[in-house]
C-alpha cells in the first residue's frame, strides 16, 4: 500500500482538531465544558493550586477559520515579549521555514501585543498569549491568555521550549535574548506508533499502516 507521510498525518490531525472545536449552539457550548478532560485534569487542579493568580473566563466570539501553522504561543514578562513559537509541536510547516515569512509573523505579533498589552489587566503582568497569524491579512487573532510564570510557567505548556532548561527559562523569563523558533525538519521517527483510535482503524483498512 501506499506510505504514510508521518508529517502530513500529524497536520491533517491537528487541522482536523481544531474543526471539531467549531460549536453551533448554546447547548453545544455548555457540553463541551461539562465534558472537557481538559478542564478537570488542567483547569481545575490549576484553579486550585494558585488561588490567588487563577482567574478564568469564558469568552464567545465568531468562528475564524485559520489553518494549524498560524497559531502561535508568545511569552510575557513584565508586560514584555519575550519569546514566541508555533504552538502545535511535532510538526513541521514549510511556511515557517522561509525567514521571510516568520519576520513578517514576527512584526504581526508585535504590532498586536503593542496594541492589547495596556488593556490586559494582568498582575504581575506574567502570561502566555495564544494567537493566530493571518498572513494575507495582515493581522492577529488573539486566541487565549494562560498563567505564566516562576518558576516552569505554573502549568502551562512551554512548547518549543523546554521549562526543564535552564538556558530555555532565562529566554522565557526575559533574562535572555528574544528568540523566535519553530520546528526546522520534519520528525524522523516513525510517525505510525503515535497513531490510535479509528484514524488507526482507516489507516490499516487502507493498507497504508504497512511497514
Amino acid at each position: 500500500g501506499a506510505s504514510v507521510d508521518g508529517n502530513a498525518v500529524k497536520v491533517a490531525i491537528m487541522a482536523s482538531t481544531i474543526e471539531s472545536l467549531k460549536l453551533q449552539s448554546a447547548e453545544e457550548v455548555v457540553e463541551c465544558f461539562v465534558t472537557s478532560s481538559r478542564v478537570c485534569e488542567d483547569d481545575l487542579p490549576l484553579a486550585l493550586r494558585y488561588p490567588e493568580r487563577w482567574s478564568q473566563h469564558i469568552v464567545l466570539r465568531e468562528w475564524v477559520d485559520l489553518a494549524p501553522q498560524c497559531e502561535l504561543r508568545a511569552f510575557v514578562m513584565n508586560r514584555k515579549l519575550t519569546a514566541l513559537c508555533q504552538y502545535y509541536t511535532g510538526a513541521f510547516f514549510p511556511e515557517h521555514f522561509r525567514k521571510e515569512n516568520r519576520e513578517k509573523m514576527l512584526s504581526i505579533v508585535r504590532k498586536c501585543f503593542d496594541e492589547v498589552k495596556n488593556r490586559i489587566k494582568v498582575n504581575p503582568a506574567e502570561y502566555s498569549m495564544d494567537l493566530a497569524v493571518d498572513l494575507e491579512r495582515k493581522r492577529a487573532y488573539v486566541i487565549e491568555l494562560n498563567p505564566f510564570g516562576r518558576p516552569d510557567g505554573m502549568g502551562t505548556g512551554t512548547a518549543l521550549f523546554k521549562n526543564k532548561d535552564p538556558q530555555d527559562l532565562k529566554v522565557l523569563f526575559g533574562e535572555a535574548p528574544f528568540e523566535f523558533r519553530v520546528e526546522e525538519a520534519p520528525a524522523k521517527a516513525d510517525c505510525r506508533a503515535e497513531i490510535r483510535g479509528p484514524l488507526r482503524e482507516w489507516l490499516e483498512e487502507q493498507r497504508m499502516m504497512d511497514q
